[in-house]
């Protein structure tokens, strides 16, 4: 038998923290990721730093991280860059503080549409980390005509398929 787990977006952050931080590697085989994972790099998606701007979330995002801490929106530390939150921010980054990024017998598929500009770059921090620490096991695939919600479009449903069709051959 096959396990295979996917999840957009947040529900593929879900399943990087599964990895990085659980040990779920050693009963996922097939690890589909798409548009994410967004908690890659929180301490750079919640501060306004320059250079930075295709990781900052916009305020519903920060609005959704701050209550994730149990702190009302209107002066969450996301929602107001606040700086003194950035060593929490990188202990919970998905791409920062796990203990495992070696998948030997998982395969992490990243799929990122190529409509998602804040993927692009903040999921890559995520497949940089796999990529630096030697997992043998990783793929990056950008889709075409396809923003942030994957399923959405023909060729991000395609992806998606592909990879279950495959995992099943």
């Amino acid at each position: 038998n096959t396990f295979i787990t996917t999840g957009n977006s947040a529900g593929s952050s879900q399943i990087a923290y599964s990895l990085a931080y659980y040990g779920l590697d050693n009963i996922i085989d097939i690890a589909a990721l798409s548009a994410g994972p967004p908690h890659s790099a929180l301490h750079k998606s919640c501060m306004n730093n320059p250079k930075e701007e295709d990781y900052w979330f916009d305020l519903g995002k920060r609005t959704e991280i701050d209550k994730s801490y149990g702190i009302l929106p209107e002066n969450g530390p996301c929602v107001s860059y606040n700086s003194n939150w950035i060593q929490t921010w990188i202990n919970d980054s998905v791409a920062y503080s796990g203990t495992n990024y070696v998948y030997p017998n998982t395969l992490v598929h990243q799929i990122i549409g190529a409509k998602d500009r804040q993927m692009l770059i903040t999921a890559s921090d995520y497949h940089n980390r796999l990529v630096q620490e030697g997992n043998p096991t990783h793929v990056w695939e950008v889709v075409p005509n396809t923003g942030h919600s994957v399923f959405d479009t023909t060729e991000g449903r395609t992806a998606i398929g592909n990879i279950i069709l495959n995992a099943l051959e």
